[in-house]
This record gives C-alpha cells, sequence and structure tokens, in this order.
C-alpha cells in the first residue's frame, strides 16, 4: 500500500505506544511538570509532537534522557528514538527562524480580555530584535482595527495602524474588489458601522443590495428579522467570519458563527464568509503586506478550524497555541492538525532566542 511521505513539520508521525505497552519506551518523570500533550492516553500516538517541554530540554547525542534547568524529568531506554526526534526538532528549530512574519492572532494568543498575557512581551521584543514583522491577524468584527491599535499601545505594545488586519478590513476588501454594490444592511456594532461608512459603503435599512454580518454585541430580534427578510428575498448575504465563540474571562461568548447558525436555520441560506480560515482572507492579507514566500510566514493562533486552518489553506507554517480555545484534547478528534504546537507565543521567543540544542 502507498504511504504519503510525511511531513517533517507535520505533527502526524510515527506512532508510539502508550506506557506499559510490550516494546514501547518507558518513560519516568521525576517532575510535577508533566508535558500537556503526554498527559492524554488518547495522545500517546502523538509522542513526536513538538510542545513548550521540547524547547526547554536539551538532548544529548549520546544518552537518552534530557535535562529542565538542571533536573532530569524524563528518562528513555529507547537511545534511537530521541536521536530521531532530536533530529526532528531541530528541523523545526531552522524552520521557525527561517519566518520573517508571524501573523498572530489576539483573543487567546496575545491577551485575553483586557489582559495581555506575560509572555506577549518577550515575544514583541525577540521579534524587535531581530527584525521580524510581526502583523495582528484577527477575525473579531465587533471593532475596528484602530481599536485594536491603540488596545494594544495601552498594554505597553507599541505598534502602527498597519500592524493590525481585522476581519472587518477583509470583508471591506473582498466588497470592493468585486464590485459589489455600496447600499448594503449591516448587522454589526456601531464601530463596524463606522469602519464601513468610512471606507465608502452606504447603510441602509430600506432596499439593501447586499446583506453583511458581523460579530455583533448589539444584535436584536429587530436586526435577525430583517436581515432574514432580506435574505429570503435573495440578497447576496455575507458574514465577516466564521467563529463560533469569542474567548472572554468570563468565558466564551456566542461569535459571529454561533449567528450565521441562526439566520441559515431560518433562511435555509448560508453566506459568503471572509475572514480566516478562508482564501478571502489570504487574499486580502497577501495583497496589503506583500506576502509572496509562504516559507518566511507563520500564522500562530489558538483555534484549529481558522487561525490553523488558515496556515494549512496557504501553505504557511501553522503553529498552535494552548493559551485560548484549543486545549490539547481537542486534537485527537480534529481533522485539522498543526505544524507545531506550543503552550504559548512565549515559545517562539524562546525557539528564537536559542542558537543551538548543545
Amino acid at each position: 500500500m502507498n504511504q504519503t511521505p510525511r511531513n517533517p513539520f507535520s505533527i502526524h508521525s510515527t506512532a508510539v505506544s502508550p506506557p506499559g505497552a510490550q516494546g514501547a519506551p518507558r518513560p519516568v518523570f521525576g517532575s510535577n511538570s508533566v508535558p500537556p500533550l503526554w498527559r492524554s492516553g488518547a495522545l500517546w500516538p502523538r509522542l513526536f509532537q513538538v510542545t513548550s517541554t521540547f524547547s526547554r530540554k536539551r538532548f544529548p547525542t549520546l544518552r537518552g534522557k534530557f535535562q529542565a534547568d538542571g533536573e532530569q524529568c524524563l528518562y528513555t531506554e529507547s537511545r534511537e528514538f530521541w536521536t530521531e526526534h532530536h533530529k526532528s526538532w531541530r528541523d523545526i528549530m531552522d524552520k521557525l527562524r527561517n519566518i520573517d512574519t508571524f501573523l498572530l492572532d489576539l483573543d487567546g494568543t496575545f491577551y485575553l480580555g483586557d489582559h495581555l498575557y506575560p509572555w506577549s512581551l518577550p515575544f514583541v521584543a525577540t521579534c524587535e530584535r531581530l527584525g521580524k514583522r510581526f502583523i495582528f491577524v484577527t477575525n473579531n468584527s465587533s471593532r475596528k482595527g484602530d481599536y485594536y491599535v491603540e488596545k494594544i499601545r495601552k498594554m505597553g505594545v507599541s505598534i502602527t495602524a498597519d500592524q493590525v488586519f481585522t476581519a472587518g478590513q477583509a470583508t471591506i476588501f473582498y466588497l470592493k474588489k468585486y464590485d459589489y454594490p455600496r447600499k448594503i444592511y449591516l448587522v454589526g456594532t456601531p464601530s463596524l458601522e463606522e469602519e464601513f461608512r468610512q471606507a465608502g459603503f452606504i447603510l441602509t435599512e430600506e432596499d439593501p443590495e447586499t446583506v453583511v454580518l458581523g460579530f455583533d454585541l448589539t444584535l436584536t430580534y429587530e436586526k435577525l428579522r430583517s436581515a432574514c427578510s432580506f435574505i429570503r428575498q435573495g440578497i447576496p448575504f455575507i458574514a465577516t467570519h466564521p467563529d463560533f465563540n469569542c474567548p472572554t474571562p468570563e468565558g466564551p461568548i456566542p461569535d459571529c458563527g454561533a449567528m450565521i447558525a441562526l439566520i441559515t436555520a431560518s433562511t435555509g441560506v448560508e453566506p459568503k464568509i471572509i475572514g480566516k480560515p478562508y482564501p478571502e482572507m489570504i487574499e486580502a492579507l497577501r495583497a496589503k503586506y506583500g506576502l509572496e514566500d509562504p516559507g518566511k510566514v507563520a500564522m500562530v493562533g489558538d483555534r484549529l478550524y481558522t487561525d490553523i486552518a488558515m496556515g494549512k489553506a496557504a501553505g504557511i507554517t501553522s503553529i498552535l497555541v494552548l493559551s485560548g480555545e484549543t486545549k490539547s484534547d481537542d486534537l485527537a478528534a480534529s481533522d485539522v492538525q498543526p505544524d507545531v504546537i506550543l503552550d504559548n507565543l512565549g515559545e517562539i521567543a524562546k525557539i528564537l532566542n536559542q542558537d543551538s540544542l548543545g
């Protein structure tokens, strides 16, 4: 039977039996800091996955054990096992060092709500020191780009307006590129309404020629009723992004994807969706930022079905961080698999700052 060659940057790798199985390497943990992806028996077959654990460890070439801050945390009798993984990890480090542009998700990756994650500033400092570009790419269309610029600046990170790109901006790019009529019925926040007006669109509740749905924190039944009525008349239906939930410090709240599901259930019409992971978002990013070499671009985010799926669709490096929506247990049931898995954004800074494994 023909076998598809394994991508060295994919977490699909040689299966390893669970601890205790006959012939399996027998790890002995001498630390309470157990690698997150090893806590679930269902994920043992992906023991080769890249986690933050591997960014902290050193792999001696002549021993089957590795150290974390001078403390032995794992021992295995299989020298060949770690020799193979050592090479795979070096390949991944080289790939990450080759990245010139990091596309970053915001909520769940760089911050959560109004709280900056502690690892975000070290990441920014490392990128600035090494001359690497980072661009914030968010599906959250409840706010205009200027809001995110100001929010990030207040958190102590100096950025320009060009370093933020939203699904709302991508939707405007798409509507203009394909010459959609300027009269639209917009289901969105006042901030999104202002962004569309500034872009030259006419917002109307009478005879619109396009219905646009965003992440509307001011959603009312009347807005839903009107949108469904227009859509049933055959008016084109566009949605900014597909996220079902938006992470907040108090827990997830319904996002645009949940609102899409409600309207589609009522009308039977599915919208054209623009944001991550759809190619329209990729097209807009490439046009604005000149992203021509996929080998030098990485997408970093906490959601498999948007951030990681877009990275895979675009042919760029996809990096999943476990600081937001996706947890390690979610990977086993997902068809979308990232190239690299890390605990958080700060682990990228550690990799970029580490000169060698020696």
